[in-house]
């Protein structure tokens, strides 16, 4: 049986966003697993929530940082002796600060 063409437009109501935001999270982080594992491939993902002080990350921290830094030094990025890019580091720990101001704002 063919789905509903699915209307992309924002959810007004809360308590079905929040729902909504909860399914699509947890099928986005078992496709990545699937994908992952099917076709041999490295891959990590960050989620941001409103509704959560911290981010899910997956596979784990660590492995995500293994990751980045993976990528960082296949690009030639330059990288500390604790793995983490100056430029880089400094500017996602820019857009943390400014994701936890606005929060506390709120």
């Amino acid at each position: 049986m063919a789905r509903k063409k699915l209307d992309l437009t924002y959810i007004i109501n809360d308590s079905k966003r929040k729902t909504t935001l909860k399914k699509r999270k947890h099928g986005l982080i078992k496709k990545m697993n699937e994908i992952t594992t099917l076709c041999g491939i490295e891959a990590c993902a960050i989620i941001y929530s409103p509704n959560d002080p911290q981010p899910e990350v997956w596979p784990s921290e660590p492995e995500v940082q293994r990751k980045i830094t993976m990528i960082q030094i296949q690009e030639g990025a330059p990288v500390t002796e604790n793995g983490e890019e100056h430029g880089y580091m400094h500017h996602v720990q820019g857009l943390e600060n400014n994701i936890d101001t606005i929060q506390n704002q709120h």
